[in-house]
């Protein structure tokens, strides 16, 4: 039994640093090397949009993991009038190898075909404190299950302690169980607090990050420029993606193809 749980045990480690990574090349004809990313851009009468794909990025959210393309991204206002700019007005599609629209999987299992649009940092900044204060419900949960579980196994092995009647073969099969739940419940309890302090650091990265270097709503005056990060939900079925700005005369769009690498290549 404890050879088993440390085998599991290697087996999820092994199974997490060996998690693909996602990595976009864009396929327009505008691609061009800068500071070690391939950017892209395209103009219409309005706006002039150059975007680089840079990485993923991971998080809990609503009980579930998401990953998240990011495009570092500069939009310019090269009209007469002032133009409003709202990061959810940038999204795209996960496309199938034939390019064509994959649909996404709603919560209750219902498929439909619908665009991912980028976060809106203003309202990621608003959600962190429910996020903070949930994760330190699942922890205060964990502290009640382990407890729990500790006075369990505690019980259970001043039982096989006392139980005289029961073979030897009995007893040290018991005596064998109850040391791997032991070995487990240590675990557990490290595990819980790790990804406890995990998640908070993560969400403090968050708030700095969509505070200061993601792509906010603002006013463009002509000849303004703004840059920063968006976040636009990733599909790691998806053979293509096409990121969009669907803006007027005519609309912006960037097909990116997608490949699963391992790291380090």
């Amino acid at each position: 039994m404890k050879h088993t749980f440390y085998l599991l045990l290697s087996a999820l480690i092994l199974t997490s640093c060996s998690h693909k990574m996602i990595r976009l090349n864009p396929l327009d004809t505008s691609a061009r090397d800068e500071e070690g990313f391939r950017v892209v851009k395209q103009l219409n009468d309005s706006v002039k949009v150059v975007t680089s794909f840079e990485n993923t990025y991971r998080r809990r959210d609503g009980g579930q993991w998401k990953e998240y393309y990011v495009f570092d991204t500069e939009i310019t206002n090269i009209s007469e009038r002032e133009l409003e700019i709202r990061p959810r007005d940038f999204g795209g599609m996960a496309l199938d190898n034939r390019k064509e629209q994959l649909p996404s999987q709603r919560a209750d299992g219902t498929l439909v075909f619908a665009s991912a649009r980028a976060l809106d940092p203003d309202e990621e900044v608003t959600l962190i404190p429910q996020r903070m204060a949930a994760a330190e419900r699942r922890l205060r949960a964990n502290k009640v299950l382990n407890t729990v579980l500790f006075v369990g196994l505690a019980v259970a092995e001043v039982s096989n302690e006392s139980n005289h009647r029961q073979s030897f073969h009995e007893y040290a099969t018991k005596s064998a169980t109850m040391s791997a739940g032991w070995q487990a419940l240590a675990v557990k309890r490290v595990t819980d607090r790790q990804q406890f302090a995990n998640q908070i650091d993560q969400l403090h990265w968050e708030r700095a990050t969509f505070g200061q270097e993601t792509f906010r709503r603002m006013i463009l005056k002509p000849g303004e420029a703004m840059r920063g990060k968006l976040l636009i939900e990733a599909d790691r079925s998806a053979a293509f993606f096409r990121f969009n700005y669907p803006v007027l005369n005519p609309s912006i769009s960037f097909l990116f193809e997608q490949h699963l690498v391992s790291p380090g290549k």
